[in-house]
């Protein structure tokens, strides 16, 4: 046992001492719905971007960590619902050629407003979300850019008879400060 602990911590030491650690900010666009048996929505569109990190690994995989503001929400027969959330996500990257990433991980979102037309009703909706993320991602030398789906594993609804969850696709581009071309 005390030989695969040592084992353990020094193969840590040895990725986290060659590891490459980036920041960097994205931008782009979220389509985005509402799922609940009352709700007779389509998606809507909105902006998402914030700060990026990403923990590259010498192997063929990295960790993101991303921070990043996001309007979500869902257009109605009547009114539309804005949401705003700060997304977290912590995906793991596996790079397959070169440049290209499949993205997996979870999701925290902080709810910031909720409107129904012109009407504040954050107290209809909880105060964070969990959600799966599944995408794909392309990082070229400071060029960064990602296409996600996102599912809301969590109810966001208050009410106990409703069950309501975020889903919805984002695509972004974005800039790193400080990434080295991957050459493995």
């Amino acid at each position: 046992m005390r030989k695969f602990l040592i084992i353990g911590i020094l193969g840590l030491i040895f990725f986290s001492s060659t590891a490459q650690f980036s920041v960097g900010v994205e931008g782009g666009m979220g389509y985005t719905g509402l799922s609940g048996k009352k709700f007779d929505t389509t998606f809507k569109s909105g902006f998402q971007g914030g700060l990026i990190t990403e923990l590259q690994l010498p192997i063929l995989f990295g960790v993101e960590l991303d921070v990043k503001y996001a309007q979500k929400g869902a257009n109605g027969v009547e009114s539309k619902y804005k949401l705003e959330y700060i997304d977290v996500p912590l995906l793991l990257k596996l790079y397959t050629i070169k440049v290209f990433s499949l993205q997996l991980g979870p999701q925290y979102s902080f709810l910031l407003n909720a409107r129904h037309g012109e009407v504040k009703i954050n107290d209809s909706f909880k105060n964070g979300d969990v959600s799966a993320i599944v995408g794909l991602g392309f990082d070229l030398k400071q060029l960064h850019g990602n296409m996600r789906y996102n599912i809301g594993l969590r109810n966001i609804s208050n009410d106990d008879e409703e069950r309501v969850r975020n889903r919805g696709f984002e695509v972004s581009l974005g800039y790193w400060f400080n990434k080295k071309e991957n050459t493995d």
